[in-house]
């Protein structure tokens, strides 16, 4: 699945710069903006240390060339450094508004790009609950996209990661953990956590993107079709079980199931009191 992806930007894999994820239709190459706005980013950069406002007033003047170059990340980023935080937040926001779009499947990656980014904003604001939530919200998403990219061994990975406890035990997370008063259900949380992911059916996801990809029988036809009527992703979406299976990762079902089961944990400190 996205081969003319994997061709652009190298073979996925579980450490990837998620900030590269862009749509099919945003991504043109040799545009006769690219070396301007390039070397403005490259100013922007080499303002970083010195002058944050003028690194930032740069980025913003290579978007209103092409609002769409993935430099975005770059500028909320420097809104962090310069403190800028309500600035960043509208910024995130608007980009999580953007991409709620179910129907768009690689509205998964783009989210989970937005609340990774944001997760660490509402760090920095010292709103440590949001901040575990839009952090397993940016796992979720992106585990969703792992499966439908068919990279089984990341999605693999991520809840091993999870099971051994070799992930939300980093310096930043015990710290809000600490923060919020939870940090003796840090361990529950975290097997609570795989649990609910481990719930999703993501190998069944996979399987069923491997096939429709590569083995169902009538592929070239659907591919005719889908590049005759610019359909994205005409192989998933115009079979009716892909339809209904994917509407089963809906991210509302993984917020309900955050609010459940993980949310009460962090909770319990003042249950007890």
């Amino acid at each position: 699945m996205f081969k003319f992806l994997e061709n652009i930007f190298g073979k996925n894999n579980c450490n990837t710069d998620n900030s590269k994820t862009l749509k099919p239709m945003d991504i043109q190459f040799g545009k006769p903006t690219d070396k301007e706005v390039g070397e403005l980013l490259k100013k922007a950069t080499s303002l970083k240390k010195t002058n944050i406002g003028d690194a930032i007033l740069t980025i913003k003047q290579a978007l209103q060339i092409d609002p769409v170059y993935p430099c975005q990340d770059k500028l909320i980023k420097y809104l962090i450094l310069a403190n800028r935080f309500d600035e960043a937040e509208d910024i995130i926001l608007s980009s999580i508004q953007k991409n709620k779009d179910t129907r768009d499947i690689f509205n998964f990656s783009n989210r989970s790009v937005n609340y990774e980014i944001y997760s660490d904003l509402l760090f920095k604001k010292c709103k440590y609950k949001d901040y575990l939530f839009y952090y397993c919200l940016s796992i979720y998403n992106k585990t969703v996209m792992d499966a439908l990219n068919e990279q089984i061994d990341c999605v693999k990975a991520q809840l091993s990661a999870l099971k051994n406890k070799e992930e939300f035990t980093d310096r930043k997370t015990n710290k809000a953990f600490q923060e919020i008063g939870a940090s003796m259900y840090q361990d529950q949380f975290i097997k609570t956590f795989y649990k609910v992911l481990n719930n999703f059916n993501f190998n069944e996801l996979y399987k069923l993107v491997i096939f429709l990809n590569h083995k169902q029988s009538n592929r070239e036809e659907l591919q005719i079709y889908a590049i005759r009527n610019q359909k994205t992703d005409w192989l998933l979406w115009s079979s009716k079980e892909f339809q209904e299976t994917i509407t089963l990762f809906n991210q509302d079902f993984f917020v309900d199931k955050y609010k459940s089961h993980l949310e009460p944990i962090l909770n319990m400190q003042l249950n007890e009191k």
